[in-house]
């Protein structure tokens, strides 16, 4: 316990010296990252991330290019997700985010044989769960209060209150009444 404390330490100190020596990087307390996790920022780039914000094992953070990448408070990145940003992404406060989930704002032009990119802003707003498996593609926005089901590829907007599937099939929920077991067993 002690030992895992001070790896923990360690690490977040030698994440803080790697890479808040830029000033466009803003890291705030109480950050748990495990060794295993990947991150990389461009010298252009431009990350804040807030407090209580966590990871798992073999996550990848990438911010390429002049991307500006935000997460708010109280945000758990499970094993294995992957967020790659090279315009903008937003990740609000109090987001939980399962495994093996892929957030990428931008994708390649296929019709030009060179690293041309083409790129688009992720916004997720506040209070929403991202279930396992998900892939998040640029453009989307994701309102607040909302889940993203297992397996979903998200490449439309999300509505607030509401249960993405797919781009087909989206339930809208009221937070403050209990969903009916019955009515979750027809979706």
């Amino acid at each position: 316990m002690i030992l895992k404390k001070i790896l923990n330490l360690i690490n977040k100190y030698e994440l803080l010296l790697k890479y808040c020596m830029k000033n466009n990087i803003s890291l705030s307390r109480r950050i748990s990252i495990p060794y295993s996790t990947n991150i990389r920022f461009s010298n252009h780039s431009n990350v804040e991330i807030l407090d209580n914000f966590s990871t798992r094992d073999n996550c990848n953070i990438i911010v390429s290019d002049n991307g500006v990448l935000k997460i708010g408070k109280k945000v758990m990145l499970n094993t294995n997700v992957t967020i790659d940003c090279r315009q903008k992404i937003i990740i609000g406060n109090n987001i939980i985010m399962g495994p093996n989930i892929s957030i990428f704002d931008n994708d390649h032009n296929f019709k030009i044989n060179n690293n041309d990119f083409r790129c688009k802003e992720i916004i997720i707003e506040d209070n929403v769960w991202i279930a396992s498996g998900v892939i998040i593609l640029k453009g989307t926005h994701i309102g607040k209060n909302s889940v993203v089901a297992a397996g979903a590829v998200v490449l439309s907007d999300v509505p607030e209150n509401s249960i993405y599937y797919s781009k087909d099939k989206i339930v809208k929920i009221d937070r403050k009444e209990k969903i009916n077991n019955d009515e979750l067993k027809k979706m």
